[in-house]
């Protein structure tokens, strides 16, 4: 494609005859770029987040919780304490 005086003479003339439009389309740029580089930005933060919260936990470690139960299962009663087995 050839740029020649012309052509900058349409575009220019495009933009003056449809003003709003340029400035809604320059805005709408902008904002998509700038939503971009934050979502990008806070992503970036919260995983560096995250993995700061867990140096030093092993990798490979299980956690286990018991407490009573909250239904009964196979004659057991609700309520009783079960442990891990």
């Amino acid at each position: 494609m050839r740029l020649d005086i012309n052509t900058y003479h349409e575009i220019a003339d495009s933009l003056m005859r449809n003003k709003s439009r340029s400035i809604l389309t320059g805005f709408g740029i902008f904002w998509g770029l700038f939503m971009l580089l934050a979502m990008l930005g806070a992503g970036d933060g919260v995983k560096g987040l995250l993995n700061s919260n867990f140096d030093g936990f092993a990798s490979n470690a299980a956690i286990i919780v018991s407490s009573n139960t909250s239904v009964p299962y196979k004659g057991f009663q609700e309520g009783r304490y079960s442990s891990p087995r």
